[in-house]
């Protein structure tokens, strides 16, 4: 995840502050290591993810299926 593109509601939100912990256990430092970038949405962070804008974002069931059920019928 070095060097990548991580998306959040807002720096300082809950999930900022829960993947930041998440990269800083595995050993990186979350503020120079990823570029975070902001989204007023949940649709927003996820349209990005889907147009490559971002690399990352945090979703929970059923978001993270349906995304991956999207991309199974765009791949066949």
């Amino acid at each position: 995840m070095k060097g990548k593109r991580v998306s959040v509601s807002t720096i300082g939100s809950l999930e900022h502050y829960f993947l930041a912990s998440v990269v800083a256990y595995v050993g990186m430092d979350p503020r120079k290591d990823l570029h975070w970038v902001e989204s007023k949405s949940f649709d927003g962070m996820r349209d990005d993810f889907v147009q490559r804008k971002v690399d990352a974002f945090f979703a929970f069931p059923p978001y993270a299926q349906e995304l991956r059920e999207q991309k199974r019928r765009l791949d066949t």
